[in-house]
């Protein structure tokens, strides 16, 4: 079960960080607001 709930968080990451970083966030912006959603 954990390892479908890594592929989907690996394959959203793939998908939500360049939307992040297109809508003018940066770097440490999206790593904070990932750190937030991963803990």
């Amino acid at each position: 079960m954990s390892a479908v709930r890594e592929e989907v968080g690996a394959e959203m990451l793939t998908k939500t960080v360049p939307l992040l970083l297109r809508s003018g966030m940066t770097i440490e912006q999206v790593a904070k607001q990932l750190k937030v959603d991963i803990e």
